[in-house]
């Protein structure tokens, strides 16, 4: 029990986006299908054929909807598994996916989840968790003394409306490098442009990894000596300083407390933002007969 008040470190509302899941994201602490897949457009080419537009931001896609599908729970061997089968053409997405995702808790203190999928036509899938986490213990306060470390010496460049513009940048002299340890908050105000079109953190950083379950970055609360390392197989992880989270406006969380900007941070693993729109990035389109399967894991202890 490293969380003494009680409270919980996992800042989440008290909606469905509790126990679902989304084909690309969603609520405070929901189960996502493609917030990793932002994109540009709203359209995406598969087997030269080209989905129907999807626009959940403005011009682009970003998020879905599985927050807002009733997964079929059940424990499992301790675990929860949560089941849900995406028909074909929801939201515009060719072939219907079969998704499971697993909730486990591990030897190491950790909360483990799987990501399983597979689907009857080629599709795009790009899984991820959006918790929110304040190690400080939700709703108090802000995120920004709390200490935040990635393996990543590049990330994705952003455009307008924080698209992927394609080139990979070096974090090295920049706000964006985490290598070393640090507040979030230090130099979340940098006049780096890339800070600006975010209006702070809100990037995919390109994991120095390979294969397997690497611990690759994590986070530090002076405050409660809480500890969380962050593991996964994904090639990246979208660092997201809760931004455009607002106070008088969030959905009404544990207790009903309704959670400022920046009250909580994201470490979102993920195949890079726009893939299907890049054939450079990683590819994240899945064909029949092949089997999507990732796995991240937060660890927690004390300093």
């Amino acid at each position: 029990e490293y969380d003494r008040s009680g409270d919980g470190i996992v800042i989440n509302t008290t909606s469905k986006s509790d126990t679902v899941a989304v084909r690309i994201d969603g609520g405070l602490a929901a189960t996502n299908e493609t917030e990793g897949l932002t994109l540009e457009n709203g359209s995406v080419k598969i087997s030269k054929e080209l989905a129907d537009r999807i626009l959940m931001d403005g011009e682009n896609h970003l998020h879905g909807t599985f927050e807002r599908r009733v997964f079929a729970a059940s424990e499992e061997d301790g675990a929860l598994v949560l089941r849900y089968v995406s028909p074909a053409g929801e939201e515009g997405y060719p072939g219907a996916l079969s998704v499971t995702v697993t909730y486990a808790l591990t030897a190491e203190n950790g909360l483990r989840l799987t990501y399983h999928a597979v689907t009857d036509a080629p599709t795009v899938v790009n899984l991820t968790n959006h918790s929110y986490f304040n190690l400080d213990g939700q709703g108090r306060g802000d995120v920004l003394a709390q200490r935040v470390w990635l393996n990543a010496s590049r990330v994705t460049e952003i455009g307008p409306g924080t698209l992927p513009t394609g080139r990979l940048l070096p974090v090295a002299d920049t706000a964006l490098d985490f290598r070393a340890e640090k507040p979030l908050g230090r130099d979340i105000g940098d006049p780096h442009p890339q800070m600006a079109l975010a209006a702070g953190y809100d990037h995919n950083f390109i994991l120095d990894k390979g294969p397997g379950l690497i611990p690759c970055g994590g986070a530090y609360s002076p405050a409660t000596g809480i500890e969380m390392t962050f593991a996964t197989t994904q090639p990246g992880v979208q660092l997201y300083s809760g931004n455009y989270v607002d106070g008088d406006a969030a959905p009404r969380g544990k207790g009903g407390v309704r959670y400022p900007r920046r009250g909580g941070f994201c470490l979102e693993s993920q195949h890079y933002p726009d893939s299907p729109n890049r054939p450079d990035f990683p590819s994240t389109v899945l064909r029949p007969g092949e089997e999507y399967h990732e796995i991240t894991e937060y660890r927690f202890g004390r300093r």
